[in-house]
């Protein structure tokens, strides 16, 4: 915001206030953990110039409050057992990080055979979920527990049921 943006009494023409942006900044912070761009799209949505917004996340990488870097792993570390890599590496791209801090924040934390696991997990689900409409059509037809439970384990499914 440009200070032709500003009312006389300093409060932008919206009516509300901006502030000071080092401020708004750090209370962005203490509710969650932002990369540089998205705290920088954050202070520009809630009326900061482009320079002043710029000045303020400068002060808070200053401090290490932000560390892209950071950010990456720990993003990494928390879904790599229930996304992708590739969602994982569009994610954190998709927040304004930097493509070579993710590639090193993806080898770090991205164990080789995470999607082979992964992948395994959403097929026991599957079929979990597919054991559980099967025994519920045999219910349906008249099969007795005993004769589902015994067919299904023979079929290698199992039920929980």
């Amino acid at each position: 915001m440009t200070k032709t943006d500003r009312r006389a009494d300093g409060k932008a023409q919206g009516g509300k206030a901006p502030g000071n942006p080092l401020a708004a900044a750090l209370r962005c912070l203490t509710r969650r953990a932002y990369t540089a761009r998205e705290l920088t799209d954050k202070l520009r949505e809630r009326g900061f110039s482009a320079e002043e917004s710029a000045a303020a996340v400068a002060q808070v990488l200053e401090w290490r409050y932000i560390d892209d870097e950071d950010y990456a792993r720990r993003y990494c570390r928390l879904w790599r057992e229930r996304r992708s890599l590739r969602r994982i590496q569009n994610e954190i791209r998709r927040r304004g990080v930097e493509e070579e801090i993710i590639t090193a924040a993806l080898a770090a934390e991205y164990p080789p055979g995470q999607e082979v696991a992964n992948c395994r997990r959403a097929m026991l689900k599957k079929d979990r979920a597919a054991a559980g409409k099967t025994t519920a059509a045999l219910y349906r037809q008249g099969y007795s527990e005993r004769n589902i439970r015994r067919a299904l384990s023979e079929h290698g499914e199992g039920c929980q049921n």
